[in-house]
């Protein structure tokens, strides 16, 4: 199996996963500079230094797109609430 093969049995998060291993890898590991692996996977800087402080700060998991739907209902249920009182 090719590796074109393998992305597209992939999902959206494991490929926004994947593409986020690879761009904090370039970084740490093969030591590019942040610059030009951002001009290369055509992303802006502030990403690139945004997934490096995640990486730090959590390590490779840390980078996983996990969403939170409890946090997301809670931040929702202020906002509409706030609207309704008014």
């Amino acid at each position: 199996m090719f590796s074109h093969d393998i992305i597209q049995h992939m999902t959206k998060s494991e490929a926004r996963n994947k593409r986020r291993k690879e761009v904090v890898e370039a970084i740490i590991d093969r030591k590019e500079p942040v610059h030009l692996v951002a001009r290369v996977f055509s992303i802006p800087t502030r990403t690139v230094f945004d997934w490096l402080a995640l990486y730090r700060s959590g390590g490779w998991h840390a980078l996983n797109d996990e969403k939170k739907p409890d946090d997301q209902k809670k931040c929702h249920q202020k906002i509409c609430s706030g609207y309704m009182m008014q």
